[in-house]
């Protein structure tokens, strides 16, 4: 039964956007949105490079919600380096979870927004608002062990970096 409930305590994390209540000190500040701000670079990378980030963080967000289901750790995982200790933690939560045969009944993450802080070709700074759907954590009989609330218009931040094959990982995420 201990183990349950420190895993219903990392669903709790992991399914909030895998959030780390520390402040990185490389974690830039985003400042409120202006009406010109929108999902797109504020400098100019180029046309393929400027959504990519956001692309990135989306595939985060649906990769999350499958994961939580059951799904595959490998696509998870492939979205953030290792520097992201609050990915890396979310990812051996889901690991144990999944180990102890419990999964969410539901997607969490219901609705999100993603907005470019900064970007450069080489690296992005985003912030989302996310609105995360109640679910229930079920174990392999369908029972449920627990439930978590919604909760609405989170926000986190997030950086992500551009590595040599094009891909863009997320080195580190913060609730705000």
């Amino acid at each position: 039964m201990k183990a349950i409930w420190g895993v219903l305590a990392l669903f709790a994390v992991v399914l909030s956007g895998c959030a780390s209540t520390a402040t990185p000190s490389t974690l830039a500040t985003p400042t409120t949105p202006s009406e010109e701000q929108s999902a797109v670079a504020t400098a100019d990378p180029g046309p393929s490079v400027a959504n990519a980030p956001v692309a990135s963080l989306t595939d985060y967000f649906e990769a999350a919600n499958s994961v939580a289901s059951g799904g595959a750790l490998r696509e998870f995982r492939a979205l953030f380096a290792e520097t992201c200790a609050s990915c890396m933690s979310a990812y051996q939560d889901f690991e144990s979870a999944q180990a102890q045969g419990l999964r969410a009944d539901g997607e969490r993450y219901l609705d999100w927004e993603i907005f470019v802080e900064e970007q450069t070709a080489e690296s992005a700074l985003l912030r989302s608002t996310v609105d995360f759907a109640p679910v229930n954590l079920v174990d392999g009989s369908g029972q449920v062990a627990a439930s978590i609330d919604a909760w609405a218009d989170v926000q986190f931040v997030w950086t992500l970096q551009r590595q040599e094959d094009g891909a863009w990982l997320i080195i580190q995420g913060q609730q705000l």
